[in-house]
């Protein structure tokens, strides 16, 4: 189940983790006590964001040591992806 705070894009789950879209197509995903600053674009028709998987490699300081493998990017689109349909969005993914 997902929460939409007041006065933010920002989409919190029942599941530990957030989702938060700013200006032109960022979105900060937050989990635990980490975050990540993802590469993303809004289209406007397409009524969705593009991910720029590749921007998905380690978490923001001070947590960037902390490499995310390929099966936990996964995890992480999917959690985006979940979000964003709660908040009426598509997601489409950038994977060059």
């Amino acid at each position: 189940m997902f929460i939409k705070q007041q006065n933010a894009q920002i989409y919190k789950s029942d599941e530990g983790f957030s989702v938060e879209l700013y200006g032109r197509g960022g979105i900060k995903y937050h989990e635990s006590n980490k975050i990540i600053t993802i590469s993303s674009e809004f289209i406007r028709h397409f009524s969705g964001i593009v991910i720029d998987l590749q921007s998905i490699q380690h978490w923001d300081p001070p947590c960037e040591e902390d490499i995310i493998d390929e099966k936990y990017r996964l995890v992480i689109v999917d959690n985006i992806r979940r979000a964003l349909q709660f908040a009426g969005l598509t997601i489409d993914i950038n994977y060059a």
